[in-house]
C-alpha cells in the first residue's frame, strides 16, 4: 500500500504502470482507493461503493475491484470512510458532520487525475444503489466527468428508514432528522446538490422499472424535484429495463461492461 499525505501526493509521480492501494491523509482522515493505472490508456472509470457486509470483510473495500482488467483503461475504486469501524453497512459518502467525506474525496480524486495527466472529460463515475448517489454526487464536483448510474438512491433519506436512521446517529451524532435536513439537505439530496452547485454532470441514469421502491422513492421525487430546477435537464439520459427476478440488484456484469465501454 502507498500511503501519502495530501500534500505528498500533489507531487507523487506515479508509475507508467500502477496496480495498488492508495492511503492519502487529507485533514487527519485516511482515505482509502485502490488504483490500476497504465499511461497508454486514456480514460479512467471511477467505481464507488454500494452497501458492505462488514460481517464478512471489514473496510477499506473495493467493490467491483475483480473488474480492472476488463477495460482498456485506468480504473479508481473509492472506499466509503463513512463505514470504517463503526459496523455500518451503507454509507453514502457523508464521512462525520464536520468533513463530509465526498468533497474530501473529490479534492483528492481531482490530484490524483492531474498527477496521472488525466482531464475530467476524460473521466467516468460508475456505482449502483449507494454507489450511485456517490457517484453521481462526484460528478457533481468533478466538473466535466461523465456519470453511470444504476438504480441508485437520489435522495438519501427515502431509502430504508433503519439503514438511514443508523448512518444519521453515527454522522450526525446530536442531531434530530429534521436538524440534519435543515442545515445538511444539500448533502444527502441529488437535486439539492444540482441546486446548490449549479451544475448537473453528464449521466446515463439506469434504472430497473420492476424495482418498485425505487421508481417510487427515487426515480419520481428525482424527477419532480428536476423540474423545479432553473437547470439544463439534457445532460441526463434515462435507461429503463423492466427484470423482475432482480428488483433493486443491478443489471450483470456483462451488461454493465458493455454499457460503459460504450459510454468512455
Amino acid at each position: 500500500m502507498l500511503k501519502l499525505s495530501f500534500d505528498e501526493l500533489q507531487h507523487f509521480i506515479f508509475e507508467s504502470e500502477f496496480n495498488d492501494e492508495i492511503c492519502i491523509n487529507h485533514k487527519d482522515k485516511s482515505f482509502y482507493f485502490l488504483l490500476k493505472y497504465n499511461k497508454n490508456y486514456k480514460k479512467i472509470i471511477c467505481f464507488s461503493n454500494g452497501a458492505i457486509d462488514p460481517s464478512k470483510k471489514k473496510p477499506p473495500l473495493y467493490q467491483r475491484s475483480t473488474w480492472k482488467n476488463e477495460f482498456k483503461s485506468s480504473c479508481l475504486f473509492i472506499d466509503d470512510i463513512t463505514l470504517h469501524e463503526n459496523g455500518l453497512k451503507i454509507g453514502w459518502g457523508q464521512g462525520k458532520v464536520d468533513s463530509f467525506a465526498l468533497e474530501l474525496v473529490a479534492e483528492i480524486i481531482e490530484v490524483i487525475l492531474k498527477r496521472l495527466d488525466y482531464s475530467h472529460e476524460a473521466t467516468l463515475f460508475y456505482g449502483s444503489s449507494a454507489g450511485g448517489f456517490m457517484s453521481m454526487y462526484l460528478g457533481i464536483l468533478i466538473k466535466g466527468s461523465k456519470v453511470i448510474v444504476n438504480n441508485p438512491q437520489t435522495n438519501v433519506l427515502n431509502y430504508l428508514e433503519k439503514s438511514v436512521n443508523q448512518m444519521l446517529e453515527i454522522v450526525y451524532p446530536g442531531f434530530t432528522k429534521q436538524e440534519v435536513i435543515d442545515k445538511y439537505i444539500d448533502r444527502l439530496s441529488i437535486t439539492k446538490a444540482f441546486e446548490k452547485y449549479q451544475y448537473i454532470p453528464d449521466m446515463l441514469y439506469m434504472q430497473n422499472r420492476a424495482s418498485l421502491a425505487d421508481m417510487r422513492d427515487h426515480v419520481k421525487p428525482f424527477k419532480t424535484e428536476l423540474s423545479d430546477l432553473n437547470l439544463p435537464l439534457n445532460n441526463i439520459e434515462y435507461y429503463y429495463y423492466k427484470h423482475p427476478k432482480e428488483g433493486h440488484s443491478p443489471l450483470s456484469k456483462d451488461q454493465t461492461i458493455r454499457l460503459i465501454h460504450h459510454h468512455l
